[in-house]
């Protein structure tokens, strides 16, 4: 499974992607994370390589991170996002089709949560595959 994070704070994200490679772990699937500390590098290899994630996952403070959010849902093929963030926007994530939107801090335990709903959005129940 190829997922790509986003998150701007270096300690976060290192958190964050040992937590998915672990969630990863639980529904048996070999997972590769792709850390970006920028939105720029993130979205050009998103524009050049249509398809090349399994799943997106923003972690990032402040409203910068609903654009971010917009224009991967835009994405073809669709891909899950989740969305972790210090503002609320939930309201905003359902409309985006988001398959988890969680506050900030992450723990553990929400990470294994959205990680199972994104699955289950992609048609593949937890565990299976």
């Amino acid at each position: 499974m190829r997922i790509a994070l986003y998150d701007s704070r270096a300690d976060e994200r290192g958190r964050l992607a040992d937590q998915l490679c672990a969630c990863a772990r639980e529904h048996s699937r070999p997972a590769e994370v792709t850390a970006y500390g920028g939105h720029e590098d993130l979205l050009r290899t998103v524009e050049r390589c249509p398809g090349a994630f399994d799943l997106f996952v923003v972690a990032e403070d402040g409203p910068f991170s609903l654009e971010v959010v917009e224009f991967l849902c835009r994405c073809r093929p669709p891909t899950p996002v989740i969305w972790f963030s210090d503002l609320d926007f939930a309201v905003r994530s359902y409309a985006c089709g988001v398959a988890w939107f969680g506050k900030k801090p992450v723990c553990p335990e929400t990470v294994r949560r959205a990680f199972a709903r994104a699955l289950e959005g992609r048609g593949q129940p937890p565990g299976s595959g």
